[in-house]
C-alpha cells in the first residue's frame, strides 16, 4: 500500500513539474556575443525574436552597456553570430534584425534566397528602439 501511494505521490509530482518547466523553444535569452568597432552582434533565442517588446528590453540593455555604438544586429543562432567582418554567407541567413543607434531605425531582416552569394534579404521597417516598441 505505501509503495502504491509513493508511487501516485511521485507521478503527481513529475506531472507537475512538467507543466511548470519551459520547453527549450519558448525561453527567452539574449547575449551580447561580440563588439568590433562601434558595431555589437547579439544572439537572440527564436522565442525572443518573436517578442518586440523583449527586443527593445534587450536593445535598452546592450546600448546601456556600450553607449558609443552605432549598429546592434541581432542572429537566431548562437554558432553562426559572428564575432568579426566580414559576415559568412552562413551568418547573413541567421541575422534577423538590426537597429542604427544613429538614425534610430530598426529593420527586421528576412532571407528570400538562401541558396545564392550573398544571400538575398528583405528589410522590414519597425518601430522598436532602446526600450520601447509598437
Amino acid at each position: 500500500m505505501k509503495r502504491i501511494i509513493l508511487t501516485v505521490i511521485v507521478g503527481f509530482l513529475l506531472l507537475i513539474g512538467g507543466n511548470v518547466t519551459a520547453e527549450p523553444e519558448d525561453v527567452k535569452e539574449f547575449e551580447i556575443i561580440a563588439q568590433f568597432g562601434r558595431t555589437v552582434t547579439v544572439y537572440m533565442s527564436p522565442a525572443g525574436l518573436e517578442d518586440k517588446y523583449y527586443v527593445a528590453q534587450a536593445l535598452h540593455q546592450v546600448v546601456r552597456e556600450n553607449p558609443r555604438v552605432i549598429m546592434v544586429h541581432f542572429y537566431n543562432s548562437k554558432q553562426h553570430t559572428p564575432k568579426g567582418l566580414p559576415m559568412t554567407d552562413e551568418q547573413m541567413i541567421h541575422q534577423k534584425a538590426t537597429y542604427n543607434n544613429q538614425t534610430e531605425k530598426f529593420h527586421w531582416i528576412t532571407t528570400t534566397n538562401p541558396d545564392v552569394s550573398p544571400p538575398e534579404r528583405k528589410l522590414t521597417d519597425a518601430y522598436i528602439g532602446p526600450g520601447y516598441a509598437e
